[in-house]
């Protein structure tokens, strides 16, 4: 399946996010078209799409590529090893939840993911472990929102894909005005050599 016809399929869909999980193991070298999309993004257009849904002081960096209002979202996630280190040191990455469910899939690299039973309640949470895997390329998580989870240790550069479903409340710290058209060229740039090197035919050609 390629892009065209997995966006296709997503928007006849009832239930967008279990449908990704399902089409996640048909799709065939999307990489390509999704290094394409990130690098033709207009500036203005993606900074604007970047300040709606990011959240200071977080990894990965999401990237939007499609939005579908009250439906879903489709991101591109980028991680920087080296910053999520820096704030894994200073205490700001632990297990969370989010304001929607998603389905996603890694286009490379990989990382440690950690998901917890709840004791407690949706907003006051007593958690305990409950799984914890490697996820590597082609690997895939769906989660439910209310679903605490966590990762770690991702490898440098990792890629995910993910779809969200239309956000069940709105998240208050959504909105980052300081990320800049500077921080955006340099995760456009390093997002589209992450995508091209994960591309197994153009891998192939390069070889």
């Amino acid at each position: 399946m390629d892009w065209t016809a997995f966006v296709a399929a997503l928007d006849d869909a009832a239930d967008p996010v279990s449908l990704a999980d399902t089409l996640f193991r048909e799709l065939t070298h999307v990489e390509t078209d999704l290094a394409r999309i990130v690098t033709e993004a207009d500036e203005a257009t993606q900074l604007r799409a970047v300040h709606r849904i990011r959240v200071p002081d977080t990894e990965p960096m999401a990237w939007p590529v499609l939005s579908r209002p009250g439906r879903y979202d489709i991101v591109l996630n980028l991680y920087d090893r080296d910053r999520f280190d820096r704030m894994l040191k200073a205490g700001s990455i632990s297990p969370h939840r989010h304001h929607f469910s998603f389905a996603s899939v890694v286009l490379h690299g990989g990382f440690a993911h950690f998901v917890y039973a709840n004791d407690g309640e949706v907003d006051e949470p007593v958690l305990r472990p409950h799984l914890n895997e490697f996820v590597g390329r082609g690997g895939q998580l769906l989660l439910h929102w209310a679903t605490y989870h966590c990762v770690l240790s991702p490898r440098p550069e990792t890629v995910s894909l993910m779809v969200r479903g239309a956000p069940v409340a709105e998240n208050p710290f959504t909105g980052d005005d300081t990320y800049t058209v500077e921080h955006l060229r340099l995760d456009r740039d390093r997002l589209a050599e992450a995508l091209r090197v994960a591309d197994p035919a153009r891998a192939a050609q390069d070889a």
